[in-house]
């Protein structure tokens, strides 16, 4: 705060500034943060003109060693803070160039005279930056230089660490650059990031990840406007995530996959991949409001695209009543929902039901017959509510992902489970309880609190030909 509050840092930094990260040409583990320090350039346009920062500097910094040299038509000032520490400045048409490495001043310098080799000329920054232009705040990043500077970490790892190190560095290969910015227009947030890809030298299972076009979300129209949280995207690859876990499982025990798939074929006569190749990509969660009553625990309900829904919920029947769970069936407009127990009831209650080529699983009843009933009476679903007004367009476009928070209810929700926690701890005795007291009126409902400036947040992802966006958008109370 020191620093922040100090008059001569917001002359300097107040108005507009940058950073710039270079690359290390060898790395030590030995004080990495001055390291660090070493390779960073600040460019900053003053408050007021630079002439007359360049009158003041002097005057200013009188109990500092100070020096000059001459660099082509600049003049480099040093100030030698202590005896291992010396900044370098130049000043260059209104901008004020700092590092505490002279050699990145200099080259700084350089680019500007030569107009040659700059950032602006690299192609994949032209096209970033374009693709930001009004941002307040904008940071750009080469992830083909950071995976070089792996590969030069790891010279210095042993044969088995620097074995592993670079093969989890492989499936950074294939990602171009990417940028991230953000906006504040009156009461509303947005920032947006960009990641460009080469498809042909990604990891083989992360490009079929890509495979998939954004589409437009139909689990929109199941949703609650009153909704907590909403999360859906239409890249959930089952048989991927199961190739990638089973590998893993089958190389710590070998023949444990193989009682799984006996058993399952016994029981209801498909293959275990077979039964996963039923699920398709689209995936959504719905968290609805924490119930008042008992434990206060939210309203849950899974959404899961299906490619055979009615063989799918067969074979989920069956595997269920061999495992002995109570099921009761209940008809609800033109659906059958299947829920635990024997009689429905409030609160929470495992069912499930189809809804077109969806299967709806929820930890609650009532949650099922509402997401029902909003198909006949679409006014109270999240799609056409006010909340969803608040946050443009981008969440009805084509998209790979999106998903919403109504951060004011949610806040409201977790102060509830959290002040219920804390009563819980009384119950543990003076020591807990004081512990918990601390915790939750200290830390946890403050911060929280700090939440309520904030409304609702929107998001969304797109994945294109070669690079993934994800945008966001965030409402701030007037």
């Amino acid at each position: 705060h020191a620093i922040l509050d100090d008059p001569a840092f917001n002359e300097l930094f107040g108005k507009q500034f940058s950073v710039a990260l270079f690359p290390a040409n060898s790395f030590s583990a030995n004080n990495p943060a001055k390291a660090l320090g070493k390779r960073l350039l600040l460019i900053a346009k003053p408050r007021h003109n630079v002439k007359i920062l360049q009158f003041l500097a002097p005057l200013l910094s009188q109990d500092i060693q100070q020096s000059t040299a001459q660099y082509g038509s600049h003049i480099i000032t040093r100030y030698k803070l202590d005896e291992s520490n010396t900044i370098s400045t130049a000043t260059v048409k209104g901008l004020v160039l700092v590092g505490l490495e002279e050699r990145l001043v200099r080259k700084a310098l350089d680019r500007f005279d030569t107009k040659q080799d700059t950032l602006s000329g690299n192609k994949e920054f032209q096209r970033l930056r374009k693709n930001f232009q009004g941002t307040k705040l904008f940071s750009y990043l080469s992830l083909p230089s950071l995976f070089e500077q792996g590969k030069m970490i790891s010279k210095n790892l042993q044969a088995a660490e620097k074995k592993e190190f670079l093969r989890l560095l492989e499936h950074w290969r294939g990602w171009g650059a990417a940028a991230y910015g953000a906006w504040h227009d009156k009461e509303v947030f947005k920032d947006k990031t960009e990641i460009l890809f080469e498809k042909n030298t990604l990891d083989s299972r992360v490009a079929r990840l890509f495979d998939v076009q954004p589409a437009l979300n139909r689990t929109l129209g199941m949703v609650p406007a009153e909704t907590l949280f909403y999360y859906w995207t239409n890249t959930l690859n089952i048989s991927l995530l199961w190739e990638l876990y089973s590998a893993t499982i089958i190389q710590q025990q070998p023949h444990s996959l193989d009682l799984l798939r006996r058993e399952l074929r016994d029981s209801v006569g498909v293959g275990l991949e077979e039964l996963l190749d039923m699920i398709d990509k689209e995936f959504a969660v719905v968290v609805k409001d924490v119930g008042t009553n008992g434990v206060p625990l939210p309203k849950v309900a899974a959404i899961i695209q299906l490619k055979n829904p009615e063989r799918f919920l067969k074979i989920f029947h069956t595997l269920l009543e061999e495992a002995e769970i109570p099921l009761s069936r209940k008809k609800f407009d033109s659906h059958t929902i299947t829920f635990w127990g024997i009689a429905p009831q409030g609160g929470l209650q495992p069912a499930f039901t189809l809804v077109d080529e969806y299967l709806l699983l929820s930890n609650s009843f009532d949650l099922v017959t509402q997401i029902i009933t909003l198909k006949s009476v679409a006014s109270t679903n999240l799609l056409n509510s006010a909340n969803m007004q608040e946050l443009e367009k981008g969440l009805k476009e084509k998209n790979n992902s999106a998903a919403y928070v109504h951060i004011a209810l949610l806040a409201d929700a977790l102060k509830d489970m959290a002040s219920w926690a804390a009563s819980m701890a009384n119950i543990q005795g003076p020591e807990v309880a004081k512990d918990a007291d601390i915790i939750v009126n200290q830390l946890i409902l403050p911060l929280l609190d700090g939440l309520a400036m904030y409304t609702k947040l929107g998001s969304r992802s797109v994945i294109t030909k070669d690079s993934i966006i994800l945008e966001s958008i965030i409402t701030v109370t007037q």
